[in-house]
């Protein structure tokens, strides 16, 4: 369970960063949007690539 949970961690990580910085409750700049972007490429890039094409 543990080894499973490993493999998934950082993708769900990056999902979460995705949906905060598109969701309106922040209210991030343009600059903090990049460097959200840049946080969920460092974490895990097939994720973001997935959710980029949703």
């Amino acid at each position: 369970m543990c080894h499973a949970l490993c493999a998934v961690a950082r993708g769900f990580a990056a999902a979460t960063l995705e949906a905060l910085a598109r969701g309106g409750e922040l209210a991030l700049s343009t600059e903090q949007r990049a460097r959200m972007d840049d946080l969920m490429i460092e974490l895990d890039t097939r994720t973001v690539d997935i959710l980029g094409n949703a």
